[in-house]
């Protein structure tokens, strides 16, 4: 199902190429199963003789995974930046945590650390 805010973009693209201008941008297509994919699309009109919009051409390319792997290199980008500037991980938890969420999209991150001495994994405060 596609969202309303998507759908009034959409018919809004629509509109812009049968009015005779060409359209491209990055656009969520919804799929029947599962989130929708991230597409590069391209819409240009197509002119009948008389001049007028008969039709229109869409090249649509699929960049959900491209666009994950940039997310991701930036949250690791921004961890490493982190844990140098740091001088230690309890300064560092509350920047990495915000680095990690914002770049991933996440409402909720959290570190576990392996307590040695008691052989466990520990929730680790941000802050």
């Amino acid at each position: 199902m596609i969202g309303s805010d998507t759908a009034e973009a959409a018919e809004h693209i629509r509109e812009r190429v049968l009015s005779g201008q060409a359209w491209q941008g990055e656009f969520p297509i919804p799929r029947k199963d599962g989130p929708p994919l991230l597409s590069y699309t391209t819409l240009s009109p197509i002119r009948d003789e008389a001049g007028g919009v008969s039709g229109i051409v869409s090249v649509s390319v699929d960049i959900t995974d491209r666009v994950h792997q940039e997310q991701l290199l930036a949250a690791r980008t921004m961890v490493t930046r982190t844990l140098a500037e740091a001088t230690d991980l309890a300064e560092a938890t509350p920047r990495i945590m915000a680095a990690v969420c914002e770049n991933l999209g996440w409402e909720v991150g959290a570190l576990w650390r392996v307590d040695d001495v008691a052989g466990v994994a520990r929730w680790r405060r941000g802050g």
